[in-house]
């Protein structure tokens, strides 16, 4: 099965409220975490699928292939974080695994988990739909965490099950490619070598997983940080196409713009502000 690897990594820092929704199976390094307030959605995590509704929850741990279809319009609020921006442990999140995705609040466990989300859905109350930044204030990590240990404590957790080879290995392989894409020296024999695994083979398992070649894939990665540069920083244009990875600045140009519709320069100067990728 193709699955898009989403690759905003920084932009993993956040919740907020969203309209319920189709979205295709993916995966990340991040904890995503969906409360149905309104409306319903069939969601399948890890391979198990459940339908959803008012009052239910799901969690995808890091790597975990997920996928959203909407069932009845509605709202929900979700929270897509890196571990790093939780209180918990990120070896006990890396050890551990909710024994089911999913559960269904009712009566006194409902009431008592709309409560901790209450202070997290108050930023909102002018606008039906938005996200806020986690880091804003350091209370929103806390009630995040306490609504995760709340969630967990009724789900139960389990020890990470070895996981099929191919499995293990492509979360090893993004894992990798997560953390030196932006080398400019990027070799795919040297990456392969530390990985245990033919380069071939990397390169086979990348296209049969998400559909991209492993050069597409690094693109993907490396324009991904180049907008965030773009965006954040003053950076030129030059500095940010090395930081993101590539060689030149002729290549960086060309890739960018193939792959954003514009050049670096002109989506430096757009307004993204208002525009949020879930």
């Amino acid at each position: 099965m193709k699955v898009y690897y989403e690759v905003k990594k920084s932009n993993h820092s956040h919740f907020g409220l969203i309209h319920t929704l189709d979205y295709p199976a993916h995966f990340h390094s991040a904890i995503e975490l969906v409360y149905i307030m309104e409306g319903g959605e069939r969601i399948t995590i890890d391979g198990k699928t459940d339908d959803l509704y008012a009052g239910s929850l799901a969690v995808a741990y890091p790597y975990q292939i997920h996928e959203y279809k909407n069932l009845a319009d509605g709202k929900k609020f979700y929270f897509i974080l890196q571990p790093q921006n939780i209180d918990i442990a990120e070896s006990e999140i890396a050890s551990c695994i909710p024994k089911s995705p999913f559960y269904h609040y009712t009566e006194k466990t409902r009431e008592y988990i709309e409560a901790i989300l209450k202070p997290l859905i108050l930023p909102f109350d002018d606008k039906p739909y938005g996200k806020q930044s986690v880091e804003l204030h350091s209370y929103y990590r806390s009630l995040i965490t306490a609504l995760l240990q709340f969630h967990l404590e009724h789900v139960g957790t389990e020890l990470v099950k070895r996981q099929p080879i191919e499995v293990e290995l492509l979360r090893r392989i993004m894992t990798y490619l997560d953390t030196h894409f932006d080398d400019p020296g990027f070799d795919t024999h040297e990456a392969a070598q530390e990985i245990g695994i033919s380069s071939q083979y990397l390169s086979s398992l990348i296209k049969q997983s998400t559909g991209c070649t492993l050069s597409e894939h690094l693109n993907n990665l490396r324009v991904a940080k180049a907008r965030r540069l773009l965006r954040d920083s003053t950076m030129s244009i030059s500095e940010i196409a090395l930081e993101s990875g590539f060689l030149s600045i002729r290549t960086f140009n060309r890739v960018f713009s193939d792959k954003s519709g514009m050049s670096p320069r002109d989506w430096r100067t757009t307004d993204h502000q208002n525009r949020w990728y879930y």
